[in-house]
């Protein structure tokens, strides 16, 4: 029965982005259920690809992949990364995907994120409300981003190309993934000024329970404070970043109603009403710095402003934008 629903729940979105003939290799670790993975399996053999399946250890968020496995990603002609941990951010997706390979990314995939919350999302709806956010994107300058919380945060995102994240093989990225729903850039280098105060969740930390205050000048952050999670990410900055970790890497919309508030930041992250920064690298959004991290951090109930235009109001969409 549960696989019979995650095949289910897999078949649209990857009758959206496979192509009959397609060579598409399936990374996945051990920490990922075999359920799912024999699930993209069998659909892909369904869809008329030639499916094949790379097992590489359980991938660290600080480190690249294997060279076999790097190797392997550049002759498919698409990636599915089904993996314990996202990969988006590692030279060997990028590289691959710069070179033309189409990438569906499913890192931090679990059986119950296959099951229900943003899986579960009207796609139609999801369509609509990513486009609609990638055009206000796609249009910007200014973003100014203000919470009850603390966040006071000012950044340009002129002339940024816009990913707009929806289940379907986005053009500007060659991207697509489950679970979905952002609509994402990547802010002009140097450029973020002012305070961010995440209070919803964070990749490598999961829920939030005591708000992470950023302090950011130049594009970089140059104080981290708060309780124990902000001590948990200083040390792990500290001892396993480098120097372009604390860079200002994303800024992005969530656009699915149905994601839920998790310790799956893959899932949290696309929840309606939130937007999320990302800390470290920013190649994989068509930026200019390399980093060995890329953290997503998640801000609740934003007020967004963008050319003076008024998107979010304390989280909810300004509907005449």
């Amino acid at each position: 029965m549960i696989s019979t629903e995650i095949f289910r729940n897999l078949w649209k979105p990857l009758q959206s982005n496979v192509r009959k003939g397609d060579s598409v290799l399936i990374l996945t670790d051990p920490m990922v259920d075999s359920n799912i993975t024999q699930c993209l399996f069998s659909a892909l053999w369904a869809a008329e690809a030639k499916p094949v399946m790379f097992v590489i250890p359980t991938p660290r968020f600080d480190e690249e992949l294997p060279a076999t496995a790097a190797a392997a990603i550049k002759a498919a002609d698409m990636l599915i990364a089904a993996t314990s941990k996202p990969v988006s951010r590692s030279r060997s997706v990028q590289e691959a995907r710069d070179s033309g390979v189409r990438y569906f990314a499913m890192g931090g995939i679990t059986t119950e994120a296959m099951l229900e919350g943003a899986i579960a999302v009207d796609f139609e709806e999801l369509y609509y409300i990513t486009a609609k956010f990638a055009r206000i994107l796609e249009k910007g300058d200014k973003v100014h981003i203000t919470t009850e919380a603390g966040t006071d945060l000012a950044f340009s995102i002129k002339g940024r190309k816009v990913m707009a994240l929806d289940g379907r093989l986005d053009e500007v990225s060659k991207s697509a993934g489950l679970p979905s729903g952002e609509a994402a850039c990547s802010p002009v280098e140097g450029t973020a000024e002012g305070v961010a105060v995440i209070d919803g969740g964070m990749h490598e930390l999961g829920l939030i329970r005591e708000p992470i205050i950023l302090k950011i000048k130049d594009g970089k952050v140059y104080e981290i404070t708060g309780g124990a999670e902000a001590v948990q990410l200083s040390n792990l900055l500290t001892t396993s970043g480098d120097a372009d970790s604390y860079n200002i890497a994303e800024f992005a919309f969530g656009s699915n109603s149905a994601a839920r508030v998790s310790d799956n930041i893959q899932e949290f992250k696309n929840r309606l009403g939130t937007v999320h920064l990302a800390l470290g690298n920013n190649k994989n959004l068509f930026g200019t710095v390399y980093s060995k991290t890329h953290l997503d951090a998640i801000i609740m109930k934003p007020t967004v402003i963008i050319d003076d235009k008024l998107i979010l109001d304390k989280g909810q969409i300004v509907t005449e934008n």
